[in-house]
This record gives C-alpha cells, structure tokens and sequence, in this order.
C-alpha cells in the first residue's frame, strides 16, 4: 500500500495497528462488530478512501454477500469444498468427512447478523 501498488489490505494483528500509526484508516473490523475472524480488517489510505468512495462501497457489498453466501448456501458450499479439496474428499460418495468439517467451520465463524445496505 505504501507503494502505491495497491489501494487497500487485509492485515492481521500487529500491522492493522502500524498502518493505522501510518495513517491508514480501517475500513471495516469484523471483530469490533462481534464477528471473530482471522485478521481484524481492511484498511485503506484515507486519500483513497475519500477519492474512491463507490468502490470501497462495492468492496463492502461483495465482501457482505460473500459472507452471506458462505453461512447460507451450505450445498453450494459443500460442493465448492469438494471440488477444490482434491483427495481429502472421497469423490464416489458423500463424505461424512467433509460434513464434519463444514459443521466445524460454522461453529468456528459465528453467523454473522448485519444487515446489508441496499443497492443504488
């Protein structure tokens, strides 16, 4: 970001807090809205933010039904895992192997009650 290389990040703890030292701005903390997540947000320079507003606002949009996909659509999901999880995943038969581990993950990432702004 400090290059100019990028317009945004996704930093976990420490850096979040140098970048925000460094006077970038956190454009969204999952974890400050009660949702545990594996880094602590995206941050974005404040000149961007301010220049850039629609497409920091289609980020949030993308990463919002994203995330509603993710806790939503458990076959499309499924199926996405199985896909991509090459000899993990049994491809004859369905796998109690990969149902376990999608039950895993929903225990892990609490679904997440934020509604999302409409679309303009």
């Amino acid at each position: 970001m400090e290059k100019g290389e990028v317009q945004f990040g996704i930093l976990a703890p420490p850096f979040d807090l140098i970048a925000e030292k460094r006077g970038y701005e956190m454009l969204l903390a999952l974890p400050g809205l009660g949702i545990p997540w594996q880094q602590n947000g995206e941050l974005v320079p404040a000149s961007y933010l301010k220049s850039n507003r629609d497409n920091v606002v289609r980020l949030l949009r993308a990463t919002a039904e994203a995330e509603k996909f993710y806790f939503d659509q458990k076959e499309q999901n499924t199926h996405i895992i199985n896909s991509n999880a090459g000899p993990i995943v049994s491809r004859g038969r369905k796998s109690t192997r990969l149902k376990r581990r999608w039950k895993r993950l929903r225990r892990i990432h609490l679904k997440p009650r934020l509604r999302m702004p409409p679309r303009s």
